[in-house]
Parts: structure tokens; C-alpha cells; sequence
């Protein structure tokens, strides 16, 4: 079942992207949360699941890490290429990488 709703939120989250790009319709982000929430705790369920009991504060707290640290270097990364190919390609360029 996890399958199902990552790949299923992850394909919400770049259809929001494309619709906002291709429409203008700023609105359809809540689009993009209802995908991020069908991904976001299943995520954490995997991880929780094939770690063992006594690792598994560590095993999330590096998760999360990685997961705030990908928000910076995302972000970081748009900024650079937007500016360097302009911020239609980079939320085109987004929603193909979430697929």
C-alpha cells in the first residue's frame, strides 16, 4: 500500500507543479499538499519499519536530516536556475524530477 500512495503523491505533486506553470492558477498548490501528504508519512512509516526498535530514533533523525537538508539544496538549486534559465523551466524541470 505504501507503493501506491508515494507514487500516487508524487505524481499529485508534479501535476500541481505542471497545472501552475502551464495555467498561472497559483491556487492549485493545495494540490501539491494533498499529494505531500499522501507521500510524507509513508516515508516515515518505511524507515520506521525496517529499522530496528533501538536504532530507530537515529534511523529517523537522519531521515529528516537529509530530508530538510534536500528543502536548503533544493532551494538553493532553483535560485541558481531560475536565474540562469528562468522559473518556468525550473518548475517544468521540478515536476519531471518528482516523477
Amino acid at each position: 500500500m505504501e507503493y501506491v500512495l508515494n507514487v500516487t503523491g508524487n505524481k499529485t505533486v508534479a501535476f500541481s507543479y505542471l497545472k501552475t506553470k502551464l495555467n498561472q492558477h497559483f491556487e492549485l498548490w493545495n494540490i501539491f499538499g494533498a499529494g505531500s501528504a499522501m507521500v510524507y508519512p509513508n516515508f516515515l512509516a518505511v524507515v520506521a519499519e525496517n529499522t530496528h526498535p533501538v536504532q530507530r530514533p537515529q534511523s529517523l533523525g537522519i531521515f529528516r536530516f537529509w530530508r530538510d537538508f534536500g528543502y536548503v539544496a533544493g532551494a538553493v538549486a532553483a535560485g541558481v536556475f531560475s536565474d540562469l534559465f528562468g522559473l518556468g523551466t525550473v518548475i517544468i524541470g521540478t515536476a519531471m524530477l518528482t516523477v
